[in-house]
């Protein structure tokens, strides 16, 4: 809450600046008429993902380490959910040909599945993980334009973003026809901040190509959610929770592992530690392009 505090304070403190900074053109401009201009761009997307896959991690190492010490022969690794897509429209007052203030919505989202295999004897166990961190960020930003020559203008943008954040987990265990599956889904709506840098270039009076970078930071807590068991044969149960993040110790090798899971209280007792709110990580940055019309 702190560094959100001084993350707002800060931005706060550029948007003052950009506004003393642009009081006379703001004042000779503001009697010409308004106009407004589209922004929609798409492109690749990286978050953190914080203790989503530090927990996904934890979780698989757990299972590799149990069939490990039960003699099996371990194949394939968990890899990171980091990349996925960046989507969104922004709708855009220029308040003057060098300054706009803006409002629009996005979507985020990274995921990334990993299989693992585990061979003994002529047994055969198929391990699949899958996380996944999705948002959609509601966004205000002021918008500023600087013109390098009649083709290219240099784009900056800073703002504010109240995400509506989810994540969810799947994992899958497979034998011989059996199987045991592990899902969780879990949801928070928390403030970030963004800010990016791109090159427009004029293909009319009307249309330009936009190429930009973003970046973002937005580490949440607090997420809700459900967690369930499932296995052949229709079994199942479900639990409702919050998301938390701790520490297991495995009695067979001694070992830490992290997880993150759903659960209705907070995790304890023997063999677990360091139990807290997990803390998932949407903050990284995006590389894409789009089209700006202006109408």
């Amino acid at each position: 809450m702190k560094r959100q505090k001084l993350l707002a304070d800060a931005l706060l403190g550029i948007f003052m600046l950009a506004f003393l900074s642009f009081q006379p053109v703001l004042a000779r401009d503001l009697s010409s008429s308004k106009k407004y201009c589209l922004r929609l761009y798409g492109g690749l997307n990286y978050l953190g993902g914080g203790d989503l896959n530090q927990g996904m991690k934890g979780f698989t190492d757990f299972w590799l380490d149990m069939l490990t010490n039960e003699g099996f022969t371990n194949s394939g690794e968990y890899e990171p959910a980091n990349r996925g897509v960046d989507l969104g429209a922004d709708l855009v007052l220029q308040l003057t040909s060098k300054i706009g203030v803006g409002f629009g919505a996005g979507y985020i989202q990274a995921s990334k599945e990993s299989k693992m295999t585990s061979l003994k004897s002529g047994r055969t166990v198929e391990m699949k993980a899958r996380p996944e961190a999705s948002a959609v960020p509601i966004k205000a930003g002021i918008y500023f334009n600087y013109p390098l020559n009649k083709t290219f203008n240099l784009s900056l943008n800073v703002g504010v973003g109240y995400y509506l954040a989810e994540i969810s987990t799947i994992y899958r265990f497979e034998e011989d026809g059996d199987w045991l599956e592990f899902n969780q889904e879990a949801k928070a709506n928390r403030l970030g901040f963004h800010g990016g840098i791109g090159l427009e270039i004029r293909l009319s009076s009307k249309i330009s190509l936009l190429i930009e970078g973003l970046g973002r930071y937005a580490k949440f807590r607090g997420f809700e959610g459900t967690y369930e068991q499932s296995a052949e044969g229709g079994w199942s149960d479900v639990e409702e929770g919050k998301l938390y993040f701790f520490k297991v110790r495995a009695f067979w090798s001694g070992k830490e592992f992290p997880y993150i899971l759903v659960q209705e209280t907070e995790p304890s007792g023997f063999g677990l530690s360091e139990a807290r709110e997990a803390k998932i990580d949407f903050s990284g940055g995006s590389l894409g392009a789009g089209l700006l019309i202006k109408f």
